[in-house]
């Protein structure tokens, strides 16, 4: 998976159980700004504290890309952007239920 970020590894296992090795590069484009701010610390995979961290940080990029949707005047952009926020919102449901099942 390309995100040409730092991105923590449990946030980009995340990002790639829903999208495999393709994350879209229009979430890229729209959130360049805050994914470099946002992703500032290392994420140690394992670490509850850390893993919970990056759980956040996913919810925090789905509401940041559902905030770039409602502000696209381009319609194919904002559809795009939609398209994404429901796969990622998927995802988490697919991941909170594993974690479920594991405890």
């Amino acid at each position: 998976m390309f995100i040409p970020l730092k991105v923590p590894l449990e946030v980009t296992r995340q990002l790639q159980g829903i999208y495999g090795d393709h994350f879209p590069v229009e979430a890229r484009e729209a959130l360049a700004g805050w994914l470099e701010t946002s992703f500032t610390e290392e994420l140690e995979a394992g670490n509850p504290e850390h893993e919970r961290h990056a759980r956040d940080l996913v919810l925090a990029m789905v509401q940041q890309l559902e905030a770039r949707a409602a502000e696209a005047t381009d319609f194919a952009q904002r559809e795009k952007l939609e398209h994404i926020v429901a796969n990622l919102k998927v995802g988490q449901l697919r991941e909170n239920s594993h974690q479920m099942r594991e405890q």
